[in-house]
């Protein structure tokens, strides 16, 4: 079954489609480190104002976000998620990396 009580289908023909995919690309910054895509971001507007918001990355990078104060609401999503690609000893590990690394 794909259908239940808290699903919704949502359709939309091809032209819109593919505006909105070039208006999302348009507003995706990845970040590379040679010929590899550690960090990408998205501008996204909210109701009183837009910035740009972490959408995936390396956990390195995706740790060193939470040093920044880029995106205000990231480091709350970080840590109900990052369970899923990382212990929480590696976690620890890697914000201690980064501090002693930021220190000098």
């Amino acid at each position: 079954q794909t259908q239940g009580p808290d699903t919704a289908l949502l359709f939309i023909d091809a032209t819109s489609y593919y505006s909105i995919l070039a208006e999302a690309e348009k507003a995706t910054i990845e970040t590379r480190e040679g010929d590899r895509v550690v960090l990408v971001t998205e501008y996204r507007q909210f109701s009183n104002s837009g910035r740009q918001v972490v959408v995936r990355g390396t956990e390195e990078k995706l740790v060193r976000c939470l040093l920044s104060d880029q995106d205000p609401e990231y480091a709350e999503d970080f840590l109900l998620g990052h369970r899923s690609f990382m212990s929480s000893r590696d976690l620890a590990e890697a914000l201690e990396r980064a501090f002693l690394e930021s220190e000098h």
